[in-house]
């Protein structure tokens, strides 16, 4: 009833789940539904509560039901005999459910989330009683917390949060471009400290926790520096892995393939990827397997 007074008529139930903790409530809606009105369905449940009304219980015929102003549910069947939930004149609803005997038995009502789940159907889930008083005990204590670590009002949190975020993005941009500096200084000394295989020159870089642009553009400046050379470039971080390999024009000329090269070397990472012959990316999961698939990056060249 809430969600129809604030949403429109148009507001049909299309599920439900009902526990003594928490419901999910399913419903026909066309559009995200705004914070500002989740809050006054929250105002409105919780007014109802509040005024801890008495449920009446009815046992009637379905045409009378209907006379009663009762909604039906579109595609549900009904026996001859349906049970009428009516709260005071503020709703009435057929339901086979178990409920409270007063509104005000379900303490609180908070809305903790609200979501799309299919065209048309959205999705409320919320907390009621003693699981709602943890929730907001818990944002408290949170709250309070960060008022001490940022050292402001409560108020000013939002405000405060978006300055910080602009200057980690900006701090961020400053990190990478002297990143990518200090790769354009380390790559000739990375070519001069290759290992050569046959007689290809053959570079494995790792680093952690790096941009992997940054990667590629060390990439190309390789292939800008070096003669018959092929480079792997590795991006260790938590929980995946970043591979970049590169190979000069000529040994591209002669058949070498990067894209055909890191995909095999990915594989061993339980991972994947490719791209062009003198160019090609990949990702991998399994860093235990690192070490592998440098070997075998290393053998399929000499092969």
């Amino acid at each position: 009833e809430a969600l129809r007074r604030v949403l429109g008529n148009h507001v049909e139930q299309a599920g439900s789940l009902v526990t003594s903790e928490k419901l999910r409530f399913d419903f026909k809606h066309f559009k995200k539904v705004e914070k500002s009105e989740i809050e006054k369905i929250e105002n409105i449940v919780n007014e109802q509560i509040r005024k801890d009304l008495t449920l009446e219980v009815t046992y009637t015929d379905f045409k009378t039901a209907q006379e009663m102003g009762v909604i039906a549910l579109f595609g549900e069947k009904y026996g001859d005999e349906v049970r009428v939930i009516s709260v005071d004149d503020f709703s009435k609803e057929l339901c086979g459910g178990t409920h409270v005997s007063h509104t005000g038995e379900i303490g609180s009502f908070i809305i903790m989330q609200e979501t799309g789940i299919a065209s048309g159907i959205r999705r409320i889930e919320a907390i009621t009683g003693p699981q709602a008083v943890i929730f907001m005990q818990k944002s408290r204590d949170i709250l309070f917390d960060l008022e001490k670590i940022l050292n402001i009002d409560i108020d000013h949190f939002p405000q405060k949060i978006k300055t910080l975020t602009n200057q980690y993005h900006d701090l961020e941009k400053q990190l990478q471009k002297l990143q990518s500096q200090q790769l354009q200084y380390k790559i000739e000394d990375i070519i001069q400290n290759s290992e050569t295989i046959g007689n290809i020159s053959v570079v494995v870089q790792k680093f952690d926790n790096i941009d992997v642009d940054l990667l590629k553009s060390a990439a190309d400046k390789f292939r800008e520096k070096a003669k018959n050379g092929i480079i792997l470039l590795i991006n260790r971080q938590e929980d995946k892995l970043n591979f970049v390999c590169a190979i000069t024009d000529d040994l591209v000329q002669k058949g070498y393939h990067a894209g055909n090269l890191v995909k095999e070397v990915a594989k061993v990472t339980s991972g994947g990827g490719g791209g062009r012959a003198h160019m090609a990316t990949a990702g991998g999961k399994n860093h235990e397997k690192l070490p592998e698939a440098i070997e075998k990056f290393k053998r399929l060249i000499s092969e």
